[in-house]
């Protein structure tokens, strides 16, 4: 068992001004039981996530900071093999919905026998063999 955490979770999580901040406090909490499994970020992922938060000018040494604490976490990472990239072009052009780093996110999750993805993001709604928690 284990669950993919999208960068619209992680933002929330982090920015406290952000919408869903609350609620992703108390997704995170359950998360941090372990009872889910392992918890699981993508490469793109964890780009997509720092890079959002230096758009947002979120403070250098946070954005550091909050990179660390994923990074660390090398053996939750799942990095995008070729197979992955061509299956999320695949995913991308039927989901229109989807961004191609959440139609990576997606063949990733389908890669690793994943089928939830922790996220604020609605376009994960209605892909076949995903289940969004939000």
């Amino acid at each position: 068992m284990a669950v993919i955490v999208d960068t619209s979770f992680l933002f929330a999580l982090v920015v406290e001004q952000e919408f869903d901040h609350k609620r992703a406090e108390e997704l995170n909490k359950d998360l941090d039981t372990g009872r889910h499994g392992r918890i699981f970020y993508t490469d793109f992922i964890i780009s997509e996530f720092l890079t959002l938060l230096r758009c947002k000018r979120i403070n250098a040494q946070d954005i550091l900071r909050e990179g660390k604490k994923i990074i660390d976490k090398k053996d939750n990472i799942i990095f995008s093999s070729q197979e992955m990239v061509n299956s999320a072009f695949e995913i991308f052009s039927k989901y229109q919905r989807l961004s191609l780093v959440d139609a990576l996110t997606v063949a990733a999750a389908r890669s690793y026998n994943i089928t939830k993805i922790y996220s604020f993001d609605a376009g994960f709604d209605g892909v076949k063999g995903v289940e969004r928690v939000f």
